[in-house]
């Protein structure tokens, strides 16, 4: 479990400057707050990857760059060998930030597609809120200063206006009251401290995910308590997992439920 950052950007082929530009911006960066970073060049196949449901429906694709696969196999328009550049910039307790960018022979455009998580579990890890912060702000910049079309999300919410964020909230909120393993003995002071939580408010943003964590752990011991296995309850986390039924006996009372919001 962790805060996420997923980011993404295409570069037309005709403005690849941009990228060296981009990353000598995010070295200096790095420099300034003497975290450490390295920059590669990488050849290897871009896929597009498909994912099913337990219906075998198609239900999400992506691009996929494989750095591992050297083989010589023919290129086709949906698999080809092609380069990725970039820089990693690493923190001491938390995963990587990338600037990755992979050249899309079929658009001739250089994808970015990237994602970091910077999880605090203990006294340790607070420093990760800082660095998420951190990258969020250089993302903005980047986005300003470059002109590209960055699509940032957030977990943290740091990215959004308060309003943006305000219906963000409410809609987790509907979701979570409508999922199958939505417990109303849990006190809704949870959800009324995330709600007023501020953006940049880093001792809230810490309590907040230490009361998640109490919440799942008090969900979990109560579905325990209530007949479920350590699969059924496994499942009831998997917030998004393929959509598929599952059917619970408890107590010779059968009951189907939705591993997934809806």
């Amino acid at each position: 479990m962790g805060i996420s950052i997923k980011y993404k950007a295409k570069i037309e082929e005709k403005d690849k400057a941009k990228i060296t530009e981009i990353i000598n911006f995010v070295e200096r960066e790095t420099k300034k707050q003497s975290l450490e970073s390295y920059r590669y060049v990488d050849k290897g196949r871009y896929e597009l990857m498909r994912l099913y449901d337990t219906d075998h429906k198609l239900t999400h694709t992506w691009w996929h760059f494989n750095s591992n696969d050297k083989s010589d196999k023919p290129d086709t328009k949906e698999s080809y060998k092609t380069e990725q550049v970039g820089i990693f910039v690493n923190y001491p307790t938390s995963e990587s930030f990338g600037v990755s960018f992979t050249y899309n022979k079929i658009d001739k455009t250089y994808d970015w597609d990237d994602s970091t998580k910077t999880q605090v579990f203990n006294d340790k890890e607070i420093g990760n809120i800082g660095f998420h912060v951190w990258i969020i702000n250089l993302l903005l910049r980047i986005k300003e200063k470059f002109d590209i079309d960055l699509e940032i999300k957030d977990e943290g919410d740091y990215y959004f206006t308060e309003k943006q964020r305000q219906k963000h909230i409410d809609y987790l909120s509907n979701r979570h009251k409508k999922h199958s393993c939505y417990s109303k003995d849990v006190d809704m002071k949870y959800v009324e401290r995330w709600r007023k939580m501020k953006p940049f408010d880093i001792k809230n943003l810490v309590v907040a995910m230490g009361e998640t964590l109490a919440v799942i752990d008090s969900l979990g011991g109560m579905l325990q308590k209530a007949g479920w296995d350590e699969k059924q309850i496994a499942k009831c986390f998997t917030f998004y997992g393929n959509k598929k039924t599952i059917t619970i006996d408890n107590n010779n009372k059968k009951e189907t439920k939705n591993d997934r919001w809806d």
